[in-house]
């Protein structure tokens, strides 16, 4: 095999599924109920990028996959679910929370809601 033969773009991973080049990242896809997922790796080494590919079949195999749009969950809209939790359960403090959270929101710098809560990879 020629030594200067460019490394493929596309990696088939039996029974997972693909990793493929987006630029300098690594990015994945695999399959799910007939519809195709792809997401970035976010990772430029190619040994991690299967590892996050094994780690998405897995959560599929355990149903705990959400994906990434939700997993980008921000704090504001954690904080609109506490309200919306307060209003429909009738909470005394149901007529303050909107000014709590209104602190809360003035001094919270904008970061995914997981990392707020301590979620770790």
């Amino acid at each position: 095999m020629n030594e200067f033969a460019p490394e493929p773009r596309r990696k088939h991973i039996p029974g997972l599924g693909s990793i493929y080049r987006r630029g300098e990242r690594w990015a994945i896809e695999f399959w799910k109920d007939g519809l195709q997922h792809r997401e970035s790796a976010r990772t430029t080494n190619e040994k991690e990028a299967i590892a996050h590919l094994r780690s998405r079949v897995e959560e599929l195999v355990q149903d705990s996959y959400i994906g990434p749009r939700a997993e980008r969950v921000t704090v504001k809209d954690l904080l609109a679910l506490v309200i919306r939790d307060y209003e429909s359960t009738g909470n005394r403090s149901s007529r303050t929370i909107k000014f709590r959270v209104a602190a809360l929101e003035s001094e919270a710098r904008p970061r995914p809601g997981r990392q707020c809560l301590g979620w770790r990879r």
